[in-house]
């Protein structure tokens, strides 16, 4: 399924691939093998292979993949929990000569600072940025600039930046 411009799913939403350029509300779960979307995705709940969001998300419940990928642009996200292999949230510059967000600009301004939140992140591999977290779990975690995560939970290594502020750290 791919979509430019506005998609409006009043109920789940399931499909091998979904590409999205604009915005992606869905009333209600999105099950699809590979997610793209450059711009805005609103959903329940997400179970994927691949997830790929370059700007923001709104997911009440849980975001799953085996590769979870959100470059932050604009709106600030917030997903209740995500989970999967490898997990990388990070602050995305989109570039002023890409024709495809100029028509996003409200969205994709590299001046704002937009961040996640989360209760919950728990894969193998973590990297974030910009991101406020209850608990953070994984083996390999690695903490970056304008994150503020209570507990973070580790099993081989944790590293954290100096722009970022950890509460407990446990290794497992």
């Amino acid at each position: 399924m791919r979509a430019l411009g506005a998609l409006d799913v009043r109920g789940r939403l399931e499909a091998r691939k979904l590409t999205v350029t604009g915005a992606c509300e869905v009333g209600g779960d999105v099950l699809v093998d590979e997610v793209r979307t450059l711009g805005l995705l609103e959903c329940q709940s997400a179970e994927t292979s691949s997830f790929r969001v370059r700007g923001a998300v709104e997911i009440n419940g849980l975001l799953t993949g085996d590769l979870v990928e959100l470059h932050l642009g604009g709106l600030d996200s917030r997903v209740k929990e995500i989970g999967g292999e490898r997990v990388e949230v990070w602050r995305h510059s989109f570039g002023k000569r890409n024709p495809l967000v100029k028509g996003l600009g409200w969205m994709c301004s590299p001046g704002l600072r937009a961040s996640l939140r989360a209760s919950t992140v728990e894969a193998d591999d973590v990297a974030l940025e910009n991101t406020r977290a209850e608990a953070v779990r994984g083996k390999r975690v690695w903490i970056g600039a304008g994150c503020e995560i209570d507990e973070v939970e580790y099993e081989e290594s944790l590293t954290v930046h100096p722009k970022a502020v950890v509460g407990k750290r446990t290794k497992q």
